[in-house]
């Protein structure tokens, strides 16, 4: 007899699960029969904080070398927090056989660690903004919660048309998840070179404060952003970096420039060629983390240009292509 935790697919801060990560919903370890007789029974451990046990009681009957994706409900949100600081999650299988003596005879492959990191969290209201491209057939989006409940969705979306949905939710975790039927996102180069497809826009606002996610264009058949709402599960103060986002990126001279981060309420933007010959310029609408201009420049030649933002003490650059 003998069973394995053989991976964990969240928390899991691993890059090829990104799509599920980083998360506060049910974590989700792999378990396998790695003995000649059928597992049948045994109790899954996990924890962040050691000695703080989730404990779930697994029956099945998987056979030599099966493998089964387990789910363990988080009943109360506050299991999450790191109280180590390690940002670590741990599995371990054990009670092989549903109880003593364990059954399990080999103990090197019981137990698996892995490093994850928190999700975002925010407080108050936020709103979905999506501006469709000329393909919004292909698209439709929605809010779930940790347990996978469907709070809020929309389909059948009309083309180059811009959706505003606002929420206020209570305490937990939750997921946006933006789909794509065509496997090719929102604002792909290749769609829009062969295929004629326009580009779209997906962003998650705080209402009346800056970006909690800015969704990439191009993301395949999905994008998922997982949040928390109400707590934080990192108890150090979280650092916020600068990133310019420039939202559609080509364009054909209307988009935005957005920068967030520390910006103290004073931001200059300009744009240059690759020659640094003088473009346009402009001071930005800015608070004390946030800092956005919405520019219609068609005049300008199809090219390459250089976005550059001042702020009282950083410079900060991103490639802009006028299409």
């Amino acid at each position: 007899h003998d069973a394995a935790i053989i991976d964990i697919l969240n928390p899991n801060n691993y890059e090829y699960y990104s799509k599920w990560n980083p998360t506060c919903s049910n974590p989700r370890v792999i378990i396998q029969n790695t003995g000649e007789q059928p597992l049948t029974k045994c109790t899954i451990r996990c924890w962040v904080s050691y000695g703080d046990w989730l404990e779930y009681e697994w029956t099945g009957n998987l056979g030599f070398l099966e493998k089964e994706i387990v789910e363990i409900p988080v009943e109360d949100l506050g299991w999450w927090r790191d109280f180590n600081g390690t940002m670590t999650f741990t599995a371990q299988v054990y009670a092989v056989g549903g109880g003593w003596p364990d059954l399990d005879e080999y103990e090197n492959n019981n137990v698996k660690s892995v490093k994850f990191e928190a999700p975002e969290w925010t407080d108050g209201a936020f709103f979905l903004w999506f501006t469709t491209n000329n393909k919004a057939s292909e698209n439709s989006y929605k809010l779930v919660d940790a347990g996978g409940t469907v709070l809020f969705e929309r389909n059948n979306l009309a083309n180059n048309t811009e959706y505003k949905d606002t929420f206020n939710l209570d305490p937990g975790c939750y997921s946006v998840i933006l789909e794509d039927t065509d496997h090719d996102g929102i604002a792909f180069w290749a769609s829009n070179q062969f295929e004629g497809e326009t580009s779209g826009q997906f962003r998650i606002r705080k209402v009346g404060g800056s970006y909690l996610e800015i969704f990439p264009g191009d993301f395949g058949h999905y994008h998922r952003y997982n949040f928390s709402v109400g707590f934080a599960l990192e108890a150090e103060e979280i650092v916020l970096d600068h990133k310019i986002n420039i939202i559609p990126n080509p364009n054909n001279g209307e988009f935005t420039v957005e920068l967030s981060g520390f910006v103290e309420g004073n931001a200059h933007l300009e744009i240059v060629d690759l020659t640094g010959r003088h473009a346009y310029s402009e001071n930005m609408l800015s608070t004390n983390n946030f800092a956005e201009s919405h520019l219609k420049l068609t005049h300008l030649p199809a090219g390459n240009y250089i976005v550059k933002i001042t702020t009282g003490e950083r410079v900060y650059t991103e490639k802009l292509i006028k299409l």
